[in-house]
């Protein structure tokens, strides 16, 4: 009697697990199948670590896969900087996010700019991409428009599009002169003489006065008397 009681035990007892595990797995399968139905709004991840990414999708039944890196100027470096699908669009669960991390700015050597004509200086950098953002002159023994100094310095390693600053030669130091007084003058033959001298020459407008002959220089900058270098501007206001 005991050995049939045991038996039938026995038989409701594999049975029993099989319903169970048949009942959990259908739970599963259903489950899985009404999630591969539902969408979700894919979330903006650019600039999130990839702990930060995963935690966000994980709330959403998303999974997150990683494809490599690319350089970014704007995305600091291990930081996402690209996903697909895009940030505001619409995934169905149990998918897949791609996303690629940055790998910081691309780096170029500094060229030496030392020495090098302004005007061929600033093609030579773009072939570095870098760019000449400003620029200062002075009085110097190199050649006029000839680089004397630069910052950063050659041999150093900088991010691409970088504005380089330098410090650019006037040429070596000329006389000093002192302005003459232009006032009741005809601009055109004083501005052949002051050129001649290597100065430039500007007029800064042309006024309309009654008994004076066109072209009569009626004002100056800078004054009669004030000290003057080569190559300094000098500007006029003369009669229309």
């Amino acid at each position: 009697m005991w050995k049939v009681h045991k038996n039938r035990l026995t038989s409701f007892l594999f049975w029993g697990f099989v319903y169970f595990s048949a009942f959990s797995l259908s739970t599963l399968i259903t489950r899985f199948v009404l999630l591969r139905g539902e969408t979700v709004t894919v979330p903006d991840l650019r600039g999130k670590s990839e702990q930060e990414a995963q935690e966000i999708l994980s709330r959403l039944d998303v999974y997150l896969k990683k494809k490599g890196q690319t350089f970014s100027i704007d995305i600091p470096e291990g930081l996402i900087a690209e996903q697909s699908p895009a940030g505001g669009s619409t995934l169905k669960k149990n998918h897949f996010v791609m996303v690629t991390l940055s790998a910081g700015g691309q780096k170029v050597r500094i060229p030496d700019l030392r020495g090098v004509n302004i005007n061929t200086a600033e093609m030579e950098v773009l072939e570095y991409d870098l760019s000449l953002q400003s620029t200062a002159r002075i009085s110097n023994d190199l050649p006029r428009e000839s680089i004397i100094d630069q910052e950063p310095q050659a041999g150093k390693e900088t991010l691409k599009n970088t504005g380089m600053r330098v410090l650019v030669s006037q040429g070596p130091k000329g006389a000093t002169y002192i302005m003459p007084d232009l006032i009741g003058k005809n601009r055109e033959g004083v501005t052949e003489v002051l050129e001649g001298w290597g100065f430039a020459m500007e007029t800064f407008r042309e006024i309309p006065y009654e008994g004076i002959a066109s072209g009569t220089i009626v004002r100056q900058l800078p004054e009669a008397g004030y000290p003057l270098r080569r190559g300094q501007k000098i500007v006029l206001e003369v009669v229309k």
